[in-house]
């Protein structure tokens, strides 16, 4: 689909190899728009690719699996439950090269100029890439005549690959990808919003292209060439592939990015973002959560009896949430390996076992809530067990990191 390269030095992008994924138009009725929108909570019947697909005017991408043979899905185990259906959409990737599952295509009623596309989409908890990032990871594949604009993870960067076209990285938001999005090398299991704004260009210097990431811009560049001089290209983008393929998948067996609450403007949204721009936003309209969650009621606290042994570890978050801890401090949401095994809503516990007399604990807490907003810094839960003349050893479930 693009050029790619192999790890260059840092700040350079040199390209040694050219790579196609040959993908028809694909075959099926239209999508329709309603005063300018369509979106889609796959409020549809259980799908697995290889079958008729009915569900708001999508259709069939590729025909291909992974490796292993995991078939695409539409199903309820992929739904965001933020969003407005019961269902979403989830995208296999098997370890390796372009080893994926066929993804779905939205074909637009007729060529479009101009609109914004906003989604949702999780990956995998732990899904891993060979550097810790991706080489490149195709999100979505949008169709003119002679051109392409392609938003993926690249690196640790953002971009909509202009392909076809004199530089493919017009619109580079640079370290705002995956490490930045998930808090770490490794996927964070928790949905997140972006949307981009398209506009193609009447002359070759006067594209739109903007991103957003979680409601916030990250890029706006206003002197695009989306067509690469094509005039064929200039009519608009004609179809839509949603999940198409990655390289360096380090997982040792295929994982899946899901996606949800997709939506699609031809005309202008209603809503403004943070610096004015008109954007889709959230589902719940122009206002975004940026805010991780506030922590409080942290315990137990202080000094314990000699000889106690256990303990439930709890605290309470503001919104609902995903909490974890270290036992040092510092660490990073994405890399704190202690878990809770009560945690999702607003409450959030675990059982610390092993604790002996005249020992000390601390755990140091971070939680991320349903937006991806996570804590920045430590919510410090701290006892101590009184003396009683056996010898301190860890706890046997608190993992030191």
């Amino acid at each position: 689909m693009k050029n790619h390269s192999l790890l260059p030095a840092p700040g350079v992008r040199i390209v040694v190899a050219q790579l196609f994924l040959l993908v028809s138009a694909p075959a099926f009725g239209a999508v329709s728009f309603t005063n300018g929108q369509w979106s889609t909570s796959f409020n549809c019947a259980e799908w697995i690719q290889g079958s008729a697909l009915a569900c708001d005017g999508l259709g069939l991408a590729g025909g291909w699996t992974t490796s292993d043979g995991s078939k695409d899905q539409i199903t309820s185990n992929a739904n965001n439950p933020g969003g407005l259906g019961h269902k979403g959409f989830r995208h296999w990737k098997g370890p390796g090269h372009n080893n994926v599952g066929g993804g779905i295509a939205l074909e637009f009623p007729s060529p479009q100029k101009e609109f914004w596309v906003r989604w949702y989409m999780r990956y995998q908890s732990g899904f891993s890439w060979t550097n810790g990032y991706p080489l490149y990871d195709k999100i979505l594949y949008i169709h003119a005549s002679g051109s392409e604009v392609i938003p993926e993870f690249y690196y640790n960067d953002f971009v909509l690959i202009a392909q076809n076209t004199p530089d493919y990285y017009q619109v580079q938001a640079r370290d705002v990808g995956w490490q930045a999005v998930n808090g770490g090398s490794v996927g964070d299991g928790a949905w997140h919003q972006y949307e981009i704004h398209l506009k193609m260009d009447t002359n070759g210097a006067d594209g739109i292209g903007e991103l957003w990431i979680d409601g916030n811009l990250q890029i706006s560049k206003t002197a695009v060439n989306w067509s690469g001089g094509s005039a064929s290209a200039r009519s608009g983008w004609s179809y839509m592939l949603i999940g198409s393929n990655c390289n360096e998948v380090a997982n040792a067996s295929d994982e899946y990015a899901d996606f949800d609450d997709i939506a699609v403007y031809n005309v202008t949204p209603p809503n403004r973002d943070a610096t004015g721009r008109a954007f889709i936003g959230s589902l719940g309209g122009g206002t975004v959560d940026t805010q991780p969650p506030v922590r409080t009621n942290g315990v137990p606290s202080g000094t314990l009896a000699s000889g106690t042994t256990s303990i439930v570890v709890s605290l309470s978050t503001s919104e609902n949430a995903t909490c974890r801890y270290a036992t040092q401090a510092g660490v990073a949401y994405g890399s704190m390996t202690g878990s809770f095994s009560a945690t999702g809503a607003m409450s959030h516990s675990f059982t610390a076992t092993g604790l002996t007399s005249g020992t000390s604990y601390s755990m140091y807490v971070r939680c991320q809530d349903g937006a991806g907003n996570v804590n920045p810094d430590d919510y410090v839960i701290a006892f101590n067990v009184a003396a009683g003349g056996v010898r301190p050893s860890a706890p046997r479930n608190l993992r030191v990191q």
